[in-house]
């Protein structure tokens, strides 16, 4: 190899160095359980990065560790070669990432955690949770299967995605009308608005507000104030990290705090990073989360986000 080869193989491994993408249609199609899938390639043998408070995760790593640290001083991991859970997030978390492999995820909506896993959130959020766990030697069978045929160069990462939808999809437990209706009617009056006002949620179910407040936390893992603070200032954050957000959309997050430290202090518990901190277009986990083609997929968000697009434009 002469030395321009080398330099040009030196550039093409750097530029792998780091690799997130979220997949879409056609090659993937979310549903009302799984809201995204994503690949990710790390080539260096170490990485720390923040990680935001998300949904519950579904993840197979190819080598490697993953360790979540938080600040109440809790941590939490993963092994390589096995699927496993993240469960919903409530906090911001430093990622400890160990390479050189790939990861493969699917986010989760509320009603995907509750009846793929039946883990109460409230219970399990801010762990991982290996999936043999909930789902017996079913689940190291099926990692060592999905490894086996991308070693063999039989799967690309969506094929992956697919498959890890499938075998969730077939151990699926569904809840009742009455809590799936909660679930959604909670996600939905959490986004909708920038300020939503609780009596609404209350006013918007068949049960007494103290019941509200009892199974929004289980599957939630927050109050449902809580719940809206955390989306917003998701939202806040992924406004912060991309370009060309109308002036309108500036004016409803300023209105929606009550002044800039609350604002501060909000998006840092969720993203683990100041306003000030999350970079425009950077190469880093937060800046992939919060793109608005994977993070955020409610209508009212994303539409204000820019190249957002609303979950029925995205099913299409």
């Amino acid at each position: 190899m002469n030395r321009d080869d080398a330099s040009k193989q030196a550039e093409q491994n750097a530029k792998r160095e780091r690799i997130f993408t979220f997949l879409t249609g056609p090659d993937f199609v979310p549903d009302e359980c799984i809201r995204s899938a994503y690949h990710s390639y790390i080539g260096d043998a170490f990485v720390s990065d923040t990680m935001p408070a998300v949904g519950g995760q579904f993840c197979l790593r190819t080598a490697g560790q993953s360790t979540l640290h938080y600040p109440d001083g809790t941590t939490t991991g993963a092994k390589a070669r096995e699927c496993y859970f993240i469960a919903p997030t409530t906090m911001a978390s430093e990622a400890h990432l160990s390479g050189p492999g790939e990861l493969f995820g699917l986010g989760l909506s509320e009603l995907g955690w509750a009846e793929l896993t039946g883990l109460r959130v409230d219970k399990v959020k801010n762990t991982i949770i290996p999936a043999a766990q909930i789902f017996g030697a079913d689940a190291d069978e099926f990692s060592q299967s999905i490894l086996d045929d991308l070693q063999a160069g039989a799967l690309t990462p969506a094929q992956i995605a697919t498959a890890m939808q499938e075998f969730l999809a077939a151990r699926r437990k569904p809840l009742d009308d009455k809590r799936k209706r909660l679930i959604q009617v909670t996600r939905a009056w959490a986004t909708d608005t920038m300020q939503p006002n609780v009596q609404e949620l209350y006013d918007a179910l068949p049960v007494s507000a103290r019941q509200v407040q009892r199974l929004v936390q289980r599957y939630f893992g927050q109050s449902p104030v809580q719940v809206a603070k955390r989306m917003r200032a998701a939202f806040t954050a992924s406004v912060m990290s991309h370009d060309a957000v109308t002036a309108e959309t500036d004016a409803e997050i300023g209105e929606s705090y009550t002044d800039q430290s609350h604002l501060i202090r909000d998006v840092k518990r969720t993203t683990g990073r100041t306003p000030s901190k999350i970079g425009k277009k950077s190469q880093s986990l937060l800046s992939d989360i919060l793109n608005p083609d994977g993070f955020l997929h409610d209508d009212a968000h994303t539409k204000k986000l820019p190249g957002g697009k609303s979950a029925s434009e995205t099913d299409d």
